[in-house]
């Protein structure tokens, strides 16, 4: 079986056949397939089962070295989708499934971020539409009661994901005051019981009057008193504290070039500010303010060897970056970590 069409089956198994929905990481494990390569190693041994010439060949699964641990971990689970999935012939039967490191080996055309996305395209249709569905179902339990019975009957997420997509959700002038807080609906009936300990209501949000008696709160007995762990206690009074606040607020922001509009205003040396958007096996994606962001290839992030660019950058991270050449017709941009005047 050509390895592609071998490594896409596997995956595809994973979503759709029911024989492998119990597995408990199945998610995981697609994610690691989808990343990983396949190799089949035939053997000099012979089966010696009654096919003539039929030899011994081992299917070799080379996973990212950042996801080696949890490929071990699922080896058993492994085993089984190949298993399951391989073709035996007159030539060749399974022996075995090895678990190997992917050699990092950046092509040029990887490099100018080309992405197989017949591998990918299921996967992401998939999640635009569970992500829709998900902000249907958090609406619907804020505004209409009987449309979110209506969504939880189709089963297609679990109450689990309702729960979380709810915390995402804000209510500006809603019924509930507390559905403006990023308080979680699970901690509704403890922040309540928190403003009742204070003598106040949820009329006070973010009040000085609040504010006042919040700051002169004992935590730690008042945690003991009312039974609220420590943690969603702090995190309560911090959200009573800026009803409005938004996390995201608290982020270091990059400072960006107002004279940066388009591709066509930068030049290749020139030092700018970006923020880390995603890091991949062979570099990571800059955000520098354009419409599409520049690479850095993982041999300009630092001077010092690295395996894999995770090891120094994470997504959110702001960093220093200097423009090494710009191509105009594809709009790409390619970038260094490294100064050049060092």
């Amino acid at each position: 079986m050509d390895k592609r069409a071998f490594l896409k089956t596997a995956i595809e198994v994973l979503k759709y056949d029911d024989k492998f929905k119990k597995i408990e990481k199945r998610e995981i494990l697609i994610k690691l397939l989808s990343r990983s390569s396949v190799n089949f190693l035939p053997q000099w041994g012979f089966v010696g089962a009654g096919v003539p010439d039929q030899r011994w060949e081992i299917v070799e699964v080379r996973c990212p070295v950042p996801l080696l641990n949890e490929a071990h971990e699922l080896e058993s689970d492994i085993d089984k989708i190949v298993s399951y999935v391989y073709e035996e012939s007159e030539e060749h039967a399974l022996q075995k499934v090895n678990i190997r490191p992917l050699v990092i080996d950046t092509p040029p055309e990887i490099v100018e971020h080309e992405v197989v996305f017949d591998e990918l395209q299921d996967t992401v249709i998939q999640g635009i539409r569970d992500a829709k569905y998900m902000i249907w179902v958090a609406v619907a339990w804020f505004t209409d009661p009987i449309l979110y019975e209506e969504l939880k009957k189709k089963k297609l997420l679990n109450d689990k994901v309702y729960e979380q997509s709810i915390g995402f959700m804000r209510v500006i002038d809603g019924d509930n005051p507390l559905d403006k807080t990023n308080i979680h609906t699970e901690s509704y009936d403890k922040t309540l019981k928190l403003l009742n300990h204070l003598g106040l209501t949820t009329n006070d949000l973010g009040t000085e009057k609040l504010i006042k008696k919040l700051d002169k709160l004992n935590v730690t007995d008042t945690s003991k008193l009312l039974d609220i762990d420590i943690y969603t206690l702090n995190d309560i009074i911090e959200s009573l504290k800026q009803p409005n606040r938004d996390f995201r607020d608290d982020y270091d922001m990059p400072l960006l070039k107002s004279d940066i509009l388009t591709i066509d205003n930068l030049k290749p040396g020139m030092k700018l500010e970006g923020t880390v958007r995603n890091v991949v096996d062979f570099g990571a994606f800059i955000d520098i303010g354009l419409h599409n962001d520049g690479l850095v290839h993982i041999s300009k992030i630092t001077n010092k060897f690295i395996k894999h660019p995770s090891e120094v950058l994470s997504v959110g991270d702001i960093v220093t970056c200097y423009v090494i050449d710009i191509n105009k017709d594809k709009e790409k941009v390619s970038l260094s970590l490294i100064d050049p005047n060092n």
